[in-house]
């Protein structure tokens, strides 16, 4: 269904993308800030925004985030189906479907995956499900969920009693914000062929946005009282989390359902904390948002674009990327009976290639750690889950882990004879921030 191309009126009113608001997130930080919400005096009327309080939720977002907004703000209403539709088109013009292919067989390769489920039609299931409002870059344009369950009687009576569309005011500033940090930083937002490639490098950004569109969202509602302590905002949501039984949510793998969340989460402490310097230098790795002491940590780049070429006959290369210390949590929590989070810390950087080679998908990863510790307790641990991996990928093998040093290269066994070419062949580089991560990108 086409949606519908609407603008304020004078009467009634990213994908790894960023920009995307989950409901959830917006409503308990709401909650915990005013004890109350709801929408009973609506920002929406039928299929359009009231032009007056949409002016005057713009403009106090822009006063709470330092950003006057350039041009138009454009806004539009739709339906769970018509916002699914905005979706699936911002999907496709970001990732082709080649491209999309080769990251669902990575992700699969990994262990991240199941192979039989459809990465770009459960990512769509949960986020038009989860999400009721959304700032699209790519069409410089809001949305806004028209048919969202109605709140309890206390929020709306409160809302009815201020004339003011608490829950719906929350939405539209967070998604505000979004446009706003797309003025003022399009660096961060314009990722393009770099975000498909540099998962790690994703998630720290995102943390970044998402953080800051909370914080300063909050701060757009003029509530008369300070925002919430992150460790309130984080208690509640992951107790509500916990009851949302039956959802596409609860239903999704784990590299979806074990990290929705960690955006708003991690990223409003963050934000909370450095407040607007936040963007002005951001992080690279989600080991920097995850970890407060190592939050300016230098790590290791590593590029596997040299070694690609060493791949044996009947290879097909199909993709190249990072786990980061946050999709190694998800890997471990997911497939390990009892995952120790010691495992995954002392990530200094890592670097996956998958190929198809024989029409069977094999891959070569390579991770650098901060000690000759860490780096055998990873390879002790790994070891554990590969028999779960393997299951899972349908390798005829379970992947094999070998350190070296600090270092610990994972083979499965059609790239096992290879490791010493993959290994030399790789680039590396320390780096610190996200401006030092671009330029090493930039640089290949």
């Amino acid at each position: 269904m086409a949606p519908k191309r609407t603008t304020p009126s004078k009467d009634p009113c990213r994908l790894p993308a960023s920009g995307l608001a989950i409901g959830l997130a917006i409503g308990l930080a709401l909650a915990l800030a005013l004890a109350a919400g709801g929408c009973s005096y609506s920002l929406v009327a039928g299929d359009q925004l009231r032009r007056e309080p949409f002016d005057e939720v713009a403009a106090r977002t822009a006063r709470a985030r330092g950003i006057e907004p350039q041009g138009e703000l454009r806004a539009q209403v739709l339906d769970q189906a018509e916002i699914r539709e905005v979706l699936r088109e911002t999907v496709e013009e970001e990732w082709p479907a080649e491209a999309i292919r080769a990251y669902e067989a990575a992700l699969v390769a990994l262990g991240l995956w199941p192979r039989d489920r459809d990465l770009a039609e459960t990512f769509l299931d949960v986020m038009s499900q989860e999400l009721l409002g959304v700032y699209v870059p790519g069409q410089n344009t809001l949305y806004v969920v028209s048919d969202i369950a109605p709140p309890p009687f206390w929020f709306r009576a409160i809302s009815s009693m201020h004339r003011r569309d608490y829950y719906r005011e929350a939405i539209l500033a967070h998604e505000i914000v979004h446009l706003l940090q797309h003025q003022r930083y399009p660096e961060l937002v314009e990722l393009g062929d770099m975000a498909h490639h540099n998962d790690d490098l994703v998630g720290a950004v995102q943390a970044a946005l998402e953080g800051d569109a909370t914080r300063y969202g909050l701060a757009a509602m003029e509530l008369g009282r300070p925002i919430p302590q992150p460790d309130s905002y984080t208690d509640t949501l992951h107790s509500e989390l916990e009851s949302r039984e039956g959802s596409a949510l609860a239903d999704a793998p784990a590299i979806i359902r074990l990290t929705l969340t960690y955006p708003y989460v991690r990223g409003y402490r963050l934000a909370y904390e450095e407040g607007l310097e936040l963007l002005d230098d951001p992080p690279a790795s989600t080991e920097q948002v995850l970890h407060a002491d190592k939050r300016r940590e230098a790590f290791t780049a590593i590029d596997l674009g040299g070694p690609r070429a060493a791949l044996p006959p009947g290879c097909e290369f199909a993709h190249e990327n990072s786990m980061g210390e946050l999709n190694l949590s998800v890997l471990f929590s997911d497939l390990g009976n009892a995952a120790d989070a010691e495992v995954w810390q002392g990530w200094d950087g890592d670097r996956y290639l998958v190929a198809r080679c024989n029409d069977r998908l094999e891959f070569f990863w390579l991770s650098q750690w901060d000690s000759r510790s860490d780096a055998m307790e990873f390879e002790e641990a790994y070891g554990a889950i590969a028999p779960a991996v393997a299951q899972r990928a349908g390798h005829a093998a379970p992947p094999v882990a070998r350190r070296v040093e600090r270092q610990v290269v994972v083979t499965t066994q059609g790239l096992a004879e290879l490791v010493e070419a993959l290994s030399s062949g790789a680039r590396r580089q320390s780096v610190t921030s996200f401006d030092d991560y671009v330029d090493w990108w930039s640089s290949r």
